[in-house]
């Protein structure tokens, strides 16, 4: 777009030129004088909405207001009076720049961000999107125009939109993590976005509005939306639907799963050692802890223990077999209705020492075709025996 320059006859007959920049493009926020150079006569106009500002090789020299200006040693604008009679002859051209800036043309940002942050009710990471728009405008052309002035002749509200929006980047991840951690899930902190929208404008106006001389007028958060939230949220309706089949069916659904992890790394190479059971029964839990609890929680009080001198019962429907073990002996127990193990012969001994594991404690190992009760293996019988 170019200036809007008319020729007309100046008071006192000098020929003079019209400088001034009408406000035919909506969108315009800088617009600089067709020529870096002003006469003398010449008269400067600057609308209600605009700020002018001169520049004398690339240094910006004053900041016009609205009004009409005459480029003569009357002018009211010290710095050209100053020029102006520096010099004589009619004439001439002299090196000055007139830049316009709108104060009133809003430019309207579209913006979006991604954050990686930690949900508590999931204790998950997540990658929350968020997006939503944004209004600018110039409040302190001079400021504005020491950072662009150079680099174009003209500014659309286009040309500085993705700039502006970069800078805009840091400030909103910052403030979405800050709020997020205070919120600490997904669902509270977007209930809590008006708060956060206010404290981003401060931020944009504090950071980047004092340095580029530009005022957000308006901030919004129009979305915080996670993929990987919802995915966790799918996944756990499905638990808990299968959870209420499976009570339906009178299986308890944290057993099951359990034992249908334990297949999986039962068929993995090395799932008969010790660090195959820990990886199925849920890595860096201490191996006698969690034999301890397992044999308290199923036997607390031996409540399967026959009788003196009578034969130690079976179960009329044990769980049904696992997997055969890579090593041997290596003893499985029936915990609920699940077999857990494997655990090596001397552990299955000390279990029973100090009586987590009863006499009717079922067991199974390579080799054996069911199930039977400890007292009834042969390995450890005698351990039975000594507490009679």
């Amino acid at each position: 777009m170019s200036m809007n320059v008319q020729t007309s006859n100046a008071p006192g007959g000098v020929l003079g030129k019209l400088i001034s920049c009408a406000a035919q493009d909506t969108s315009l926020l800088v617009q600089k004088y067709d020529y870096d150079g002003i006469v003398r006569g010449a008269v400067i106009v600057v609308h209600e909405t605009q700020r002018a500002a001169l520049y004398i090789s690339g240094v910006r020299e004053a900041l016009i207001p609205p009004g009409r200006f005459a480029c003569d040693e009357s002018s009211n604008i010290p710095v050209l009076t100053r020029l102006l009679s520096d010099t004589t002859g009619g004439d001439t051209t002299y090196p000055v720049s007139v830049w316009f800036v709108s104060t009133e043309v809003e430019n309207n940002l579209l913006w979006g961000v991604r954050v990686m942050v930690r949900d508590e009710d999931y204790a998950q990471t997540i990658s929350v999107a968020l997006n939503g728009a944004a209004v600018m405008k110039i409040s302190r052309p001079e400021v504005f125009l020491d950072k662009f002035v150079g680099t174009a002749s003209a500014f659309t509200a286009a040309d500085v939109s993705e700039k502006i929006k970069a800078w805009m980047t840091t400030p909103i991840r910052t403030a979405a993590v800050q709020a997020f951690s205070r919120a600490g899930t997904l669902l509270r902190f977007q209930t809590e976005l008006a708060e956060m929208q206010a404290i981003v404008r401060e931020t944009l106006n504090a950071e980047i509005g004092e340095l580029y001389g530009i005022e957000f007028t308006r901030f919004e958060i129009r979305g915080a939306e996670s993929d990987d939230y919802r995915q966790i949220v799918e996944q756990e309706r499905a638990g808990t639907a299968e959870a209420r089949r499976l009570a339906r069916l009178g299986v308890d659904y944290p057993t099951e799963r359990r034992f249908g992890i334990m297949e999986k790394a039962a068929g993995n190479e090395g799932a008969g050692t010790l660090m195959g059971a820990g990886i199925g029964l849920g890595a860096g839990m201490p191996m006698g802890a969690m034999f301890g609890e397992m044999m308290r929680g199923a036997f607390p009080q031996n409540p399967l223990a026959p009788a003196a001198g009578t034969p130690p019962p079976i179960p009329s429907a044990p769980p049904p077999l696992p997997p055969q073990p890579a090593a041997a002996p290596e003893y499985f127990v029936a915990v609920g209705n699940a077999p857990t193990g494997p655990f090596p012969q001397e552990r299955i001994a000390e279990e029973i020492r100090r009586g987590a594991l009863g006499a009717g404690a079922l067991i199974w190992r390579a080799g054996t075709p069911n199930w039977i009760p400890a007292s009834a293996d042969p390995a450890f019988a005698p351990l039975f025996s000594d507490k009679k």
